[in-house]
């Protein structure tokens, strides 16, 4: 399975020895102490701890929480199952352990009597929704209960290890500066607790105040039992921000949003009334340790909104906090040394804000760099490096090629039309690229990838394929010209672009459209009926007409059709080679990621195949043909010299060779080693075969057993070829400089090439041709054209209507920089930090300064 990205779970310190940190010891070396795993027992029952990765009855939900002071003592929130065995039903469990290396044993089980021993003997926990445990090893826990195990109601509230209440939910709240008759409403997920070992508990959750609902944070002093001896108002909303004037607005809530050290220091965040946004702390001299629009370890840039922001406050009071900064300068600089260039590699870029440029170079004529984006509005969205010198934007000097590929691993992606598109020349005076999101291209908050390269470089995307059981890297893109054929003094090509099959004579005169009413790939003429065939890309299937364009009907359909001589179905979809043999009136094509050569009459009756030797079928034909891992067949053309004797001759460019068969698919053998072939003919009078080498830049022959081999022609990036046997040419496409060249078959070797057609640049957008229109593959390579050039060519890519794929946030402790998004992990190379701590992700802080959080990485 191919594997698009990977994301990994860590937890990251930042030690002492920053400025500002109090000195501690040394960290041990990296051991682990107490393991909590799936299939762990609990003591004295017949439960284990559930997976959170599999279904019941054997699986349950995992995790929630934990908690851990400096004995190691712990409490983990977790599910387990009892009796599962017998089918019974999956429980929510507070497991306790007794030191470093201590059993698990059950604290408190859902719905279980003889653990809580108040309101009532028979009450029962339902559900757990925070805890908190301090170094004496008490611990407070926000929980749902019932008065027994078969109660239909239940209430919530919150208690002091298992034996006391410290209150209930429509309890009232009896706190300086809050009215009388105020009530504590029902713990809920943004409720916060906080144990010190002062005994003093931080509840920050909601109340109702004069018949108004809003969020407080409030500390209760405890007694060693539990018992309230006090309480403290820290702050409300609508309550006055430390002595006023100004009142709290909003009060974050949250598992992490507010914290307490062990001298009584209270942080948490909120947005006042006059219009502050920020992380306060009762032992900061102003308030607020960081607000809104203030300066963020980013030079230059200002924190953005903090509210709700994970954070943590140790003894000596320091703060670390998560922080979201501010829209930038939407500016994204290539990272060094380079952009990676495929997918798994590419830039990730990382701000906030819209993204409206990017800055950097390719290495040479040869390179591509890649970037990660996100579309947020398809109607505006564009890209382009078209310069605009009136508006100081340099764009790039050179000839510059833009794509634009959506994330195939997003949902949606198959069934939403126009995933890519790409543009190499604006007009025939433009060489530079602009490409946009309009037309259904794009989706909203879509993850995309945007590559700039040269002409010299073809995007190539990853496709499991099926006959040689590996990956391979195919042209992301059809060519244009993607195939040739003449006949009757004109030379035809198919051009998926525009979606049509174009002609001009051999002295140059282009002819009118042949319209194909669908993309087209590989093109084969019947000169003698007078039609043409071309095979489509979406939907896949392969089509004939008059050469005129009229008639045109299936003869393989995209439905495809039942085979004569095997089991299955015969498809026309990923066609890499067409011909025909009209001396006995058939129709050949392969398949070359599912190795096929199949062939039907002209008209598509009596399909068959002649050989399939791929695992994607888990089977084979003929039966007595072994699957062999090697048989991808591309350019095909068939020698009718020796009549039904014939052979099958076909391009394999996965192993670089000219191999043939029988015409029933026995006698595989191969005739050129060796040779990056990338299209075959043959000239079955003369008995040579042609082929041209894209990579080599040369057109060759040789004699049907391989012998003579000769170099026809010297030319830069041969592609498609075709004959003209009577005439005494030989044709081929270059797809980099789109024209089509010819050179003589009956003179000295190499013959001089001539151009017959310019096509004319690759103008606009071009999306129909795509990877297929449900991008089936990832990109994961490019093809090289030529010679890299050895000058580096810097360039600026203007965007709109995108942002950046990964949000800019930073871990602070105080005001300096801990650890941010679009940085490296130490000791992972290649590596970048894509998120630091989801919405519900803790920050922590020891009182030595280490700050440890989880976020993911792309390594």
């Amino acid at each position: 399975m191919n594997k698009l990205s990977c994301r990994s779970i860590f937890l990251a310190a930042a030690l002492a020895g920053v400025a500002g940190a109090p000195t501690g010891a040394t960290p041990p070396p990296f051991t682990i102490t107490s393991l909590a795993k799936t299939g762990n027992s609990v003591i004295g029952t017949s439960s284990t701890i559930n997976s959170g990765t599999i279904f019941p009855p054997y699986g349950g939900r995992g995790f929630f929480n934990v908690a851990v002071n400096n004995s190691g003592s712990w409490l983990l929130d977790t599910d387990t199952q009892w009796n599962h065995n017998l089918g019974s039903t999956t429980h929510e469990s507070i497991l306790r352990t007794q030191g470093a290396q201590g059993p698990f044993t059950p604290y408190i089980l859902q719905g279980t009597q003889g653990f809580l021993s108040v309101p009532t003997p028979t009450s029962v926990a339902m559900s757990f929704i925070q805890m908190s445990m301090n170094n004496a090893g008490n611990a407070a826990f926000a929980m749902t209960w019932a008065p027994d195990d078969f109660s239909p109601t239940a209430g919530s509230g919150v208690f002091f290890n298992t034996n006391k209440v410290i209150f209930l939910a429509g309890d009232v709240v009896l706190a300086s500066g809050l009215a009388p008759g105020t009530v504590w409403n029902a713990p809920d997920a943004a409720t916060r607790l906080s144990l010190n070992d002062s005994s003093q508990l931080l509840v920050v959750s909601m109340v109702t105040e004069g018949g108004v609902n809003r969020r407080a944070a409030i500390v209760l002093q405890l007694d060693a039992s539990g018992n309230v001896l006090g309480r403290t108002l820290i702050a409300k909303e609508g309550g006055p921000v430390a002595a006023g004037p100004s009142t709290w607005t909003t009060i974050a809530g949250g598992p992490h949003a507010s914290a307490m050290n062990n001298s009584g220091v209270v942080v948490f965040s909120g947005t006042t009334s006059v219009g502050v946004d920020g992380i306060y702390s009762t032992a900061s001299a102003g308030g607020f340790v960081a607000v809104a629009g203030g300066p963020s370890p980013d030079a230059g840039v200002p924190w953005g909104s903090l509210v709700g922001s994970s954070l943590d406050v140790n003894n000596p009071g320091i703060v670390a906090f998560k922080g979201t900064t501010g829209n930038g300068s939407g500016t994204y600089t290539e990272s060094t040394p380079d952009a990676g260039e495929v997918m798994d590699s590419e830039d990730h870029t990382f701000g906030n804000g819209p993204l409206n440029l990017i800055i950097g170079n390719l290495l040479n004529d040869q390179d591509a760099d890649f970037f990660r984006i996100t579309v947020t509005d398809p109607n505006t969205c564009s890209a382009t490096t078209v310069p605009d010198p009136g508006s100081g934007f340099p764009g790039a000097a050179f000839d510059t090629v833009l794509s634009l590929v959506a994330d195939p691993g997003e949902s949606g992606v198959g069934s939403t039309p126009g995933g890519r598109t790409q543009c190499d020349n604006v007009s025939p005076t433009v060489l530079q690229s602009t490409i946009t999101g309009s037309g259904g291209k794009t989706r909203v908050g879509g993850s995309y990838f945007l590559a700039i390269s040269t002409p010299k470089s073809r995007v190539g995307k990853v496709i499991w394929h099926y006959a040689t059981n590996t990956n391979q890297v195919m042209d992301g893109w059809y060519a244009d010209p993607s195939a040739v054929a003449f006949n009757a003094g004109r030379v035809y090509w198919p051009d998926p672009s525009a979606a049509t099959i174009r002609s001009a004579t051999t002295a140059g005169v282009v002819q009118p459209d042949l319209a194909a009413p669908s993309v087209v790939g590989q093109i084969a003429i019947d000169s003698v009926a007078g039609k043409i065939y071309w095979s489509d890309l979406n939907p896949g299937r392969i089509r004939r007409s008059n050469l005129d364009g009229t008639l045109v009907e299936d003869v393989i359909p995209s439905s495809g059709v039942a085979p004569s001589n095997s089991t299955g179905t015969l498809y026309g979809d990923g066609c890499t080679g067409l011909t025909l043999d009209t001396v006995h009136g058939k129709l050949y094509w392969t398949r070359s990621i599912y190795g096929e050569i199949n062939v039907a009459n002209l008209d598509g009756s009596s399909p068959a195949r002649i050989r399939w030797d791929s695992h994607f079928g888990n089977d084979n034909f003929p039966a007595t043909i072994a699957i062999s891992d090697t048989f991808a067949p591309g350019s095909i053309a068939i020698d009718t010299s020796a009549g039904t004797a014939g052979k099958i001759f076909y391009t394999n460019t996965v192993f670089n060779r000219i191999e043939r068969c029988d015409l029933g698919g026995t006698g595989r053998a191969t005739v050129v080693p060796n040779v990056a072939a990338s299209a075959i003919a043959i000239d079955n009078t003369a008995g040579k075969m042609y082929w041209t080498s894209t990579s080599a830049g040369k057109i060759q022959r040789a004699n049907l057993n391989g012998t003579g081999i000769e170099d026809v022609a010297l030319s830069p990036f041969p592609f498609a070829i075709t004959l003209d046997v009577a005439g005494g040419f030989v044709y081929w496409t270059n797809t980099i400089d789109r024209v089509v060249r010819r050179a003589s078959i009956a003179g000295s070797f190499p013959a001089a090439a001539s151009d017959v057609v310019f096509i004319g640049p690759d103008t606009g957008e071009r999306a129909p041709d795509g990877p297929s229109r449900s991008y089936q593959g990832y990109i994961n390579g490019w093809t090289r054209f030529g010679a890299p050039g050895a000058t580096l060519l810097p360039y600026q890519i203007k965007l709109t209507g995108a942002t950046f794929q990964f949000s800019r946030t930073i871990v602070a402790k105080g005001n300096q920089k801990v650890a941010a998004v679009g940085d490296p992990v130490p000791g992972v190379a290649n590596s970048v930090i894509t998120q630091i701590a989801s919405s519900s992700g803790p920050i922590k802080l020891s009182d030595r300064g280490d700050v440890m959080w989880t976020g993911n990485f792309y390594p």
